[in-house]
């Protein structure tokens, strides 16, 4: 069997060649990998004279105050405060009375039974329309001549449904 290729898959097939290729090509130098310091086994200090650092002890210690490290207390912002000291004294609230804390508790026990009665009041509200609307919707179909519809079984009174199959549905 011969498959023949279009043009296009040709020249992926042999630039996907070509990249294979050169990256087998690439070889890594011995000088890229970290070299051994082959003085000591256990520890050296061979490299300590070639450290920047050790020529300035001001790097490796640094001065306080210096513009690095830690700030001294007088320059340090983060230890300002940032509120003005008060002008003048704040009055101190007395602590109120028994009888103005019993006031108070009685207020609000009265909002908790006021919220109560609000929401049992919508709910009977919410009732009452639903019946209303029944009757509207009846009279309607009373003007109209419209056939009624017929009962809910679920509405019905379960002696109601005795003797009769549509409770099975």
């Amino acid at each position: 069997m011969q498959c023949e290729r279009k043009g296009w898959e040709v020249t992926i097939v042999k630039t996907a060649m070509i990249a294979v290729l050169l990256a087998s090509t690439v070889g890594a130098d011995i000088t890229d990998a970290d070299q051994v310091d082959t003085q000591s086994e256990t520890s050296s200090t061979a490299d300590m004279t070639t450290l920047k650092e050790n020529t300035d002890p001001n790097l490796v210690n640094p001065l306080r105050g210096q513009g690095y490290g830690l700030m001294l207390d007088e320059n340090n912002p983060w230890r300002k405060s940032t509120t003005a000291p008060p002008t003048q004294e704040i009055p101190v609230t007395p602590k109120p009375t028994f009888s103005q804390q019993s006031f108070r508790a009685v207020l609000e026990l009265g909002i908790i039974i006021g919220v109560c009665f609000m929401v049992g009041g919508l709910f009977m509200a919410m009732v009452g329309m639903e019946i209303l609307w029944e009757k509207v919707v009846d009279k309607y179909r009373e003007l109209f001549k419209k056939p009624k519809q017929l009962p809910d079984v679920e509405r019905l009174h379960p002696a109601d449904l005795v003797g009769t199959f549509s409770r099975y549905k």
